[in-house]
């Protein structure tokens, strides 16, 4: 499944802020609300140390979403 070759890809580059939203947005889609906040938040402190606006606004709107 997509989830497990983001936990790949997560595995492999830690750090990378859009494989946290990606794996987050297909948690949400199964409906794992929880577990897609979680990597929702940690995709947005690594976009934040990035500098990486675009990807941050919309991490920043998926969690809106969800609250």
């Amino acid at each position: 499944t997509a989830i497990i070759d983001y936990d790949i890809a997560i595995d492999l580059k830690p750090d990378d802020a859009e494989v946290y939203y990606k794996r987050g947005s297909a948690k949400l889609e199964i409906g794992n609300v929880s577990e897609a906040k979680i990597d929702f938040r940690t995709a947005l402190k690594l976009a934040e140390s990035e500098g990486t606006q675009p990807l941050k606004d919309d991490i920043e709107k998926s969690l809106h979403f969800l609250k």
